[in-house]
């Protein structure tokens, strides 16, 4: 069942039901146009959530168009993030699975395009008073300035790699800047320890293509301290800096940041042992060599909470 691939509940999955009856002539028709044109049908969960996707940007476009701006300037703003995470939901989907033979940099300018759009949505900061607002637009703004740097840490682009970096630090930068904006710690910490993680990782990619020629080591070790980083977030997710042991991850997003983080961590350790590299001082001679081992004995990545003691204690 597709859905419960997606990680939906019952109840969840009882809604998206009642919600595709409504639509059943459409996929009916979809589904018609597919056999003529002898195509293969996409994968029902992700065809089924596209098109909640493309409902959810409709209703809030027209929500948008209904309300006036000087009266009700809250309900415009909180419209306002609902249509900008419609349409940041719409970019992810559209990076991961874009329509079969649309060219790499089509798609590209397809996702940039509507991030950007999604950013100028959002209200403007005078305008976080309502608590849902203060607590939610800072975490979506540095959601898509990451996605816009993730995006373009995936483009190859030999002809101009610095004009690319620059691009990704910069995204980075604001992703980082909105975020340390975010007042409302106590409503919106989860979503910012998840997004930091994901900075992480994205900046120690960078290094780690920065790292060519003599450079190579030091990148890398600058990465690994990302990487580290994005580990301590981990285990802030705990609630305490003392839960080393958490048996399961909070949620599937931080399961899949905690996987992100061990697969990236594994393979800068293992590049640093195969180049030789040594920690600082004598009691860092076999620092990379200990870590590298450490991780492959986790058999979950979410006990790389650990991982920054065992660091620490090198340093």
């Amino acid at each position: 069942d597709g859905s419960a691939e997606a990680g939906l509940s019952e109840s969840e999955n009882s809604l998206l039901q009642e919600l595709l009856e409504a639509d059943e002539d459409a996929e009916n028709a979809e589904d018609e146009r597919s056999e003529l044109d002898g195509t293969p049908s996409e994968t029902p969960v992700f065809r089924y959530v596209g098109r909640l996707g493309d409902q959810a940007m409709a209703l809030a476009f027209a929500a948008q168009k209904g309300v006036d701006v000087v009266v009700e300037h809250e309900v415009v703003s909180v419209i306002s993030l609902m249509a900008s995470g419609a349409l940041q939901a719409a970019a992810a989907r559209f990076w991961a699975w874009p329509p079969a033979g649309l060219p790499a940099p089509d798609a590209r300018r397809a996702v940039i395009s509507m991030l950007t759009q999604s950013l100028d949505l959002l209200p403007p900061g005078n305008h976080f008073s309502a608590p849902c607002i203060t607590a939610l637009a800072p975490n979506m703004c540095a959601h898509a300035h990451l996605m816009q740097a993730e995006v373009q840490a995936d483009i190859a682009a030999p002809d101009k790699p610095q004009h690319k970096q620059q691009r990704i630090v910069w995204h980075l930068d604001k992703a980082c800047s909105a975020l340390h904006s975010n007042t409302a710690e106590v409503v919106s910490a989860c979503p910012s320890s998840l997004l930091l993680v994901h900075i992480h990782i994205t900046r120690a990619r960078l290094f780690l293509c920065s790292g060519v020629g003599a450079g190579g080591k030091k990148h890398a070790e600058q990465a690994v301290e990302e990487l580290i980083s994005g580990c301590r977030e981990l285990r802030r997710a705990c609630g305490q800096d003392g839960c080393s042991r958490p048996v399961d991850a909070p949620s599937p997003a931080w399961a899949e940041a905690g996987e992100a983080l061990l697969k990236h961590l594994r393979s800068t350790l293992r590049e640093l042992c195969a180049k030789g590299v040594s920690g600082d001082g004598a009691a860092g001679k076999d620092r990379w060599k200990v870590l590298y081992r450490a991780t492959l004995q986790l058999t979950s990545s979410w006990h790389l909470v650990g991982i920054p003691e065992l660091y620490d204690s090198y340093a």
